[in-house]
Formats: C-alpha cells, sequence, structure tokens
C-alpha cells in the first residue's frame, strides 16, 4: 500500500501568482491521485460484482464448500492485512 501524498509546504516569499500557480498544481496532482484510487476501487468492485452474479447464477447443487471456505479464508487473510498496515500507518502517524 503505498502512503498518501504528503507535500513540502510552499516556499516563503512567493508572489500571489505563484502561490496561486502552487496550490493549483497541488490540486491537481491530488486529483490524479484521487481518480488513480477510484479507478483501481472500481475496477476491483466490478471483478466481486461479477463472482457474485457467477455464484448466485450457479445451482447450490453445484457449489464446492470448501472451495469457497477458502476463498473467504483468502479474503480475510487480505483484509487482515490491509487493516494491521492501517493500523500502523495510524500509530506512526499520531506519533508525528
Amino acid at each position: 500500500m503505498k502512503p498518501p501524498i504528503q507535500s513540502d509546504p510552499p516556499t516563503p516569499g512567493l508572489s500571489p501568482l505563484e502561490l496561486a500557480q502552487d496550490v493549483l498544481a497541488r490540486i491537481e496532482r491530488a486529483n490524479e491521485y484521487a481518480r488513480s484510487r477510484k479507478f483501481r476501487f472500481r475496477r476491483r468492485a466490478v471483478s466481486i460484482r461479477l463472482v457474485a452474479l457467477a455464484l448466485s447464477a450457479t445451482p447450490p447443487g453445484e457449489l464446492d464448500v470448501e472451495v469457497i471456505r477458502a476463498k473467504f479464508d483468502d479474503y480475510q487473510r487480505v483484509w487482515d492485512v490491509v487493516g494491521q498496515r492501517w493500523l500502523e500507518y495510524r500509530r506512526t502517524d499520531g506519533s508525528d
């Protein structure tokens, strides 16, 4: 997981025009970052919806409970790692 974008404060002594250009450049970088995050989220959400649709179209007698349990356990491990990283990030962020 990439750390969030951290930027340096504007340099002192900028003219109003230079300060405005700096702010606009920061906004553009932040918007680009947000767009990339939304794109990845949407792509993953679509894949999850497709899997759910495929499972719902399968007769219950054809579902292998062990395969579903293994997939569920895999997802749980992924979310455990994500949760731990988030907690570590929050702990280090709060100590600064």
